[in-house]
């Protein structure tokens, strides 16, 4: 007797799997376009599992035609990878450490721990204002889709001096960007690459979790995500040269935040992830996983 078909249930290699499209209105929101799950070689147990995991997302995607409930889940689900990129980041860095140490091998410029870079961070740390300004001023752009300027010359300057290497920076396609990178010299042109697409407005949560990591970096780990709607205001209006933060922010807890790995409080060595060494798909990732020496220009 033929066993009826269960919803979601998918046999491969003799293995049971759970596999259901995400809707396509939801792909943003959960991070992803398909739920898959492994539920082992047993018919039974594979069938109670998937019959759960269905009763399970049937909520999910009840719930999220809430629009309060969709913007957190997005919020929720964003956080959720960038924590995950962060991980892997850190753990790519530390086997091509442990590589170049077998070898007796040095790349101080990939982790930015050559001179010039440090030199930066110093500059960086002694006017901190003014690099937390620039990189507000390019989020603030990125929320608009709109094209800053000062951070493509920085880049352009960057890759034009020689330094850096293919495919390090990713662009929206803005007309601005391509026009001035249709210009500009070979070395550039190769360096800098474009997102198919133009992406979507930067959500308001991406906006504050961004605002957050830039005022860590800068100041001192003493705001949270907890703090919104203040972060836009503490961030946009308060840094100033005539401000003394002493990287606190009296009246907020203190909490560990997803902040970039900004130099080390003992050695001044920047610590940057791996991946694109520049990737700014977005210019805010700058903040991420750019190298400081785009700062300097600004």
């Amino acid at each position: 007797m033929t066993q009826p078909k269960i919803p979601h249930l998918l046999l491969e290699r003799g293995r049971y799997y759970y596999q259901r499209k995400v809707p396509l209105d939801f792909h943003d929101v959960i991070g992803k376009k398909k739920w898959r799950e492994a539920l082992g070689p047993d018919h039974l147990p594979a069938v109670d599992r998937v019959r759960a995991l269905t009763k399970e997302h049937d909520a999910l995607l009840a719930r999220l035609e809430n629009p309060d409930e969709r913007r957190d889940h997005r919020a929720i689900s964003r956080r959720a990878r960038e924590a995950q990129r962060e991980v892997e980041g850190r753990a790519a860095d530390l086997g091509y450490r442990r590589w170049l140490s077998e070898r007796d091998l040095h790349d101080p410029a990939f982790f930015d721990e050559d001179e010039k870079s440090v030199a930066l961070v110093a500059e960086m740390r002694a006017r901190p204002w003014k690099s937390a300004t620039s990189l507000v001023s390019a989020l603030e752009a990125e929320r608009r889709v709109e094209a800053d300027m000062p951070m493509l010359r920085a880049l352009t300057d960057h890759f034009g001096a020689g330094e850096g290497a293919e495919g390090q920076a990713v662009l929206p396609p803005l007309p601005a960007y391509h026009g001035a990178i249709a210009a500009a010299p070979d070395r550039v042109k190769a360096a800098i690459k474009f997102l198919p697409r133009i992406p979507a407005a930067m959500d308001d949560d991406k906006f504050h979790d961004r605002l957050v990591e830039i005022f860590n970096a800068h100041f001192g780990p003493s705001v949270h995500r907890s703090s919104f709607p203040l972060i836009p205001r503490i961030v946009t209006n308060s840094i100033s040269p005539s401000k003394n933060w002493n990287g606190k922010l009296h009246g907020l807890r203190e909490t560990q935040t997803l902040s970039p790995r900004w130099p080390s409080a003992t050695t001044g060595s920047p610590k940057f992830g791996s991946g694109p060494k520049t990737s700014i798909g977005v210019p805010s990732i700058a903040l991420q996983q750019m190298s400081v020496t785009f700062r300097s220009s600004t």
